[in-house]
């Protein structure tokens, strides 16, 4: 470590991070600061900082960082889709706000409407404009909200929320504590039910859907609450709000989000590795319900599938290998085989159910004359090979719009 330059080191979940001394100096976090960032920043027995921060802490010191600035930014927009096309990926969904420079997000959106306009962007790119603060959500609106867009390739498709953190920092929030960690519940965003009941309804009256990182079952019943009240105060509109990661659940709940309709954002791959930490972290109770994307499928919930990029990798069918299989990259389990999906689910909730959350799966999500010709071509069936071959499987070309954009140089 140094004592000269500040330094700040990310777990990988991205919700808690560690500072090192000089860093706590420039930021000013100190003995008589630190209490003001409550549970979210640590102490240690003396009262003083530890230099371990979490969630709402770690988008202050984001915004303390120098930036990059835009161009360079919209740069490595660029260079750095060929790599997703290559694994098969035609459209993404992204929460990419708190990355602006100098907090300007407007400019960012400006400038990827720009690159589609100019057809530089080959993807096809649905923004979550994530916007935690009143003020912030009230100025989207006012400046235009959803109309930020550049034709078929760049549209806002909807707010994005956070509800709690992660399970492997303990900051999802639960409604019990920690079974490996009894003195905590874990860290809900919103300390007051009525904080995130107001920013939903708010959107919820410019009929633009809201997506709620939501992990514990604690931020799930906080979600659920808000989704509700905004449909109880303004019935006549039907935004399709959605609940992203919905991983620790309880039976009422899931009822619950099939009464409400709510939209679950799934990440499949987090079996990989969550399958090793979850029963410690829940205990055997919780776990019954948990990544139960099974018993969402018996229900008729909406899934779409995704990879929480960067937080895990982007290739999808290694979230098609977990759904199917329920098991790690090197075979271990299955976790919860009751919750499995058939390989036609998993690919459903890839492809036409990621449409369906980004409001557009009258254009696109299915081969279909009158459709976007967005597919792929892969060396295998991928319906009908040994479910362990998932992971082997090689995208061999990809199209958007008709054209192919991504050619395996050896087919």
């Amino acid at each position: 470590m140094s004592t000269e330059y500040p330094i700040l080191i990310l777990r990988s979940c991205f919700h808690v991070g560690a500072l090192n001394s000089r860093a706590l100096e420039l930021l000013h976090i100190n003995r008589d600061t630190v209490g003001h960032y409550g549970a979210f920043a640590e102490v240690d027995e003396t009262g003083a900082p530890n230099g371990v921060v979490k969630e709402n802490v770690l988008d202050d010191i984001k915004a303390a960082i120098p930036s990059v600035g835009l161009r360079p930014l919209l740069e490595q927009v660029v260079q750095s889709q060929h790599d997703l096309l290559a694994e098969g990926l035609t459209s993404i969904q992204s929460d990419d706000f708190k990355y602006a420079p100098d907090e300007e997000p407007y400019a960012l959106m400006d400038g990827l409407r720009e690159l589609a306009e100019r057809g530089a962007l080959k993807l096809r790119f649905a923004e979550q404009a994530l916007l935690t603060e009143p003020e912030t959500l009230e100025e989207f609106f006012t400046r235009g909200g959803a109309c930020f867009g550049g034709g078929d390739r760049f549209r806002i498709s909807t707010v994005k929320l956070l509800a709690d953190g992660s399970l492997g920092a303990r900051t999802a929030f639960l409604r019990e504590p920690y079974f490996d960690a009894p003195d905590t519940c874990g860290l809900p965003i919103y300390p007051e039910q009525a904080q995130l009941d107001r920013l939903v309804v708010t959107a919820h009256r410019h009929n633009m859907a809201v997506a709620i990182h939501a992990i514990g079952d604690g931020a799930a019943e906080m979600v659920l609450n808000a989704f509700q009240r905004a449909r109880a105060e303004l019935p006549w509109l039907h935004p399709r709000h959605g609940m992203v990661h919905c991983q620790i659940l309880s039976e009422g709940q899931l009822r619950r989000m099939a009464e409400l309709d709510v939209t679950a954002f799934v990440q499949p791959v987090f079996i990989n590795g969550d399958m090793h930490i979850a029963p410690g972290r829940l205990g055997g109770n919780r776990l019954a319900h948990s990544y139960a994307w099974g018993d969402m499928e018996r229900l008729g919930l909406h899934m779409a599938f995704g990879t929480d990029c960067p937080v895990e990798r982007f290739h999808p069918l290694e979230g098609v290998y977990c759904a199917v299989t329920r098991r790690d990259f090197t075979g271990n389990g299955p976790f919860l085989p009751e919750q499995a999906l058939t390989p036609y689910q998993a690919l459903y909730a890839y492809t036409a159910g990621g449409a369906y959350a980004s409001g557009e799966e009258r254009i696109k999500g299915r081969i279909r004359s009158g459709l976007l010709a967005d597919f792929l071509l892969v060396d295998r069936n991928l319906l009908t090979c040994p479910p362990e071959e998932l992971l082997s499987a090689r995208v061999l070309r990809t199209y958007v719009g008709g054209a192919c954009v991504f050619r395996d140089p050896s087919f």
